[in-house]
């Protein structure tokens, strides 16, 4: 059941990152949520996500990642052990 769920997870991260900015703006709070789950694997997939879809395309998509408030999260994550 669980590697049915990573499975979901890692899919719907690999496809944020050619989704138009409105489409993905509706994931953001999924994102950010999957970003508190205390599961390594689930954690890992989100912030991928996050990473291809701030790497692939215009700077605009930077700020709506900001707007959508996920950075918080992320330095938190990046200042985990």
């Amino acid at each position: 059941m669980l590697n049915s769920r990573m499975n979901k997870v890692g899919q719907v991260t690999q496809e944020l990152s050619p989704l138009s900015v409105p489409a993905a703006q509706q994931l953001f709070p999924a994102l950010a949520h999957l970003t508190q789950i205390n599961d390594y694997d689930i954690l890992a997939s989100a912030c991928m996500g996050l990473f291809f879809y701030l790497t692939n395309g215009p700077n605009e998509k930077i700020l709506e990642v900001v707007d959508a408030g996920v950075v918080p999260l992320l330095v938190t994550l990046l200042d985990h052990n």
